[in-house]
């Protein structure tokens, strides 16, 4: 699971210069934003095994939402992303990189 969280509104054009597409190392943590999602979308989310997870923050005025891979027992891969509205137009290119 790949959390894109936005460049605070209020951030210098320094720091936003430092940290587009770089860890995003702030609240909210990232095992309560795993646990939100797995808990929304599994009964019984002790059934998985391995899980990887990472928070970033987007380039600026890049789309923010949740991008995950899932891969089932045949080796169907599943592959979602919940962008949140956004006004810029999503680049596939610049998150799956």
């Amino acid at each position: 699971m790949v959390f894109w969280l936005p460049l605070p509104n209020s951030a210098s054009s320094k720091f936003v210069a430092a940290n587009e597409n770089k860890p995003h190392n702030v609240r909210p943590d990232l095992d309560n934003l795993a646990k939100a999602v797995l808990d929304a979308l599994f009964d019984n989310d002790s059934r998985i095994p391995q899980i990887y997870l990472r928070k970033q923050y987007t380039k600026s005025g890049g789309l923010t939402g949740l991008q995950f891979l899932m891969r089932t027992k045949s080796h169907r891969e599943l592959v979602a992303l919940f962008p949140s509205l956004s006004p810029s137009p999503f680049d596939m290119a610049s998150i799956v990189s």
